[in-house]
């Protein structure tokens, strides 16, 4: 008997009755696709903006610079896998393989990219620097959670551990918090 494979994130936008936008959100989110560089992206950009609270940036440079931030994390881990892959004798640099290396992280831009386009409608909706901040934050803390509860229903975990899980995302989201409550 073949074993049946998990459902994709994919499958289950397909079947879902879900607004279009939300859909298009978890398209764009899909964990399937390198989920490790998508949460890397998804946690640097709430380290980013949590670092970078009580500056005196205007709301409008402070998002950019948080996507510029997450840009050059995108950079440096997809020029450090190719150097490092260089140095361990595989190859030259070339264009193939800078595109290679830049499309295998490129997901660290998508996990970035919900908390980040949070903020820009938080700042349309007319709200201050601290609300635009968490609203990034908590965006990224609320996917990360939900990551970890995918994890824990495609793992097939009875419930407990799926909550330990869960608690795990949720305390990454706390420790979020906490550098945005000392950076001021």
């Amino acid at each position: 008997m073949a074993e049946e494979s998990p459902e994709t994130l994919h499958d289950a936008a397909d079947r879902s009755v879900l607004s279009p936008v939300f859909r298009s959100v978890l398209w764009a989110l899909d964990p399937d696709e390198n989920p490790g560089s998508l949460i890397y992206g998804l946690l640097t950009v709430g380290a980013v903006i949590s670092a970078e609270s009580g500056t005196t940036l205007h709301q409008g440079r402070e998002i950019l610079t948080a996507a510029a931030a997450v840009i050059l994390y995108f950079l440096i881990h997809a020029y450090s896998t190719l150097l490092g892959n260089r140095l361990n004798g595989a190859g030259v640099l070339g264009s193939r393989e800078l595109g290679r290396a830049l499309r295998d992280e490129s997901a660290i831009l998508r996990g970035a990219s919900v908390p980040v386009l949070a903020m820009v409608l938080a700042l349309l909706l007319g709200a201050n620097a601290n609300t635009m901040e968490w609203v990034g934050i908590l965006t990224a803390v609320f996917l990360l959670v939900l990551f970890e509860i995918l994890a824990g229903l495609r793992s097939h975990l009875d419930r407990r551990w799926a909550w330990l899980q869960a608690a795990i995302g949720a305390g990454f989201g706390l420790l979020l918090a906490m550098l945005k409550v000392l950076a001021g």
